[in-house]
């Protein structure tokens, strides 16, 4: 049976055969670079260091020359956490690793910014986090006075505009903004559900491209 499966995938793969051919003259894209996110994870950090300030024959500098030394990461993702306008103690956290992570790659190393959730004052909802069957609830709420549609996208531009000078006071200079996480999932943890454009969802939830619009408008304003 083995046997016979594998010819039949040969026989498929010869019959769509092609060739390509890559010019190295004509690029589409530019990449940026690889790395990967502590998005969920930087309290593990902050508790791994804790610990081996306590502890011989483990030290911090092991973990951060293992993180970035060893693995040359040229992006780090980080998540957008202060869903309440006020510092939380991930930003603190966050900030020591981006500075560990600077000191041994320096402009080589760039940082992209999510949000996973609004503020949950300007959710339906009323909750950070979503669950199963939120659904529509799981958005922003309505506006009667917003320049950009139907929702409360001026203070989703707002909230972004103060938590990213926040972050950067604490010594994080964000080079990329993914200004919504898992825009169309209506996920359990922290989430906020956007469509592609109010128009596009009849309505029925917020529109991410009235959202960005708005968020660019006001980044436009920041000093830096």
């Amino acid at each position: 049976m083995l046997r016979k499966w594998l010819l039949t995938l040969l026989a498929a793969t010869s019959a769509f055969a092609t060739s390509i051919t890559v010019s190295s003259s004509n690029t589409n894209q530019k990449v940026v670079g690889f790395g990967g996110g502590v998005v969920y994870y930087q309290n593990w950090y902050g508790a791994y260091v804790e610990k081996s300030d306590q502890q011989s024959g483990q030290t911090a500098k092991d973990l951060f020359d293992t993180v970035f030394t060893g693995l040359n990461l040229s992006l780090l993702r980080l998540g957008n956490w202060m869903q309440n306008d006020s510092v939380n103690s991930g930003i603190s956290v966050d900030s020591m690793i981006v500075a560990e992570g600077r000191a041994r790659l320096g402009d080589h190393f760039k940082i992209e910014m999510s949000s996973w959730s609004a503020p949950d004052s300007i959710k339906i909802s009323g909750s950070v986090n979503g669950e199963d069957g939120y659904g529509q609830s799981n958005t922003l709420s309505y506006s009667t006075n917003s320049a950009y549609g139907d929702r409360k996208y001026e203070s989703f531009a707002h909230w972004w505009k103060v938590t990213y000078q926040a972050y950067y006071d604490m010594g994080i200079e964000v080079d990329y903004v993914s200004m919504q996480n898992e825009p169309d999932m209506d996920a359990e943890y922290a989430a906020t559900l956007f469509g592609p454009s109010e128009s596009y969802s009849n309505d029925t939830i917020a529109g991410y491209a009235e959202a960005l619009h708005a968020v660019y408008d006001s980044m436009q304003t920041l000093s830096n």
